[in-house]
């Protein structure tokens, strides 16, 4: 959160600052901009499915359910 608060604080100080004449530092300003755009995103997006963490667990049970299928039916088909 404090990052998120000095992010946006550089981002003030840009706009009001001789900084918009160096090309790299506002590409670095963009970059801020969309990351703090992507977290806030993040956060507002809650839903039902769970954490991140929860999908992503849930998605490499289901995708190891079928590997195991997957061997299994090749151990099958090779005896």
């Amino acid at each position: 959160m404090r990052l998120c608060m000095l992010l946006s604080q550089l981002i003030s100080v840009q706009q009001a600052s001789l900084w918009t004449n160096f090309p790299t530092v506002n590409t670095l300003i963009c970059s801020v901009k969309a990351t703090i755009e992507r977290y806030k995103k993040a956060n507002s997006d809650t839903s039902n499915t769970g954490t991140v963490a929860e999908v992503n667990a849930q998605h490499y049970q289901q995708e190891s359910a079928k590997l195991r299928q997957t061997i299994s039916s090749l151990q099958n088909s090779n005896r």
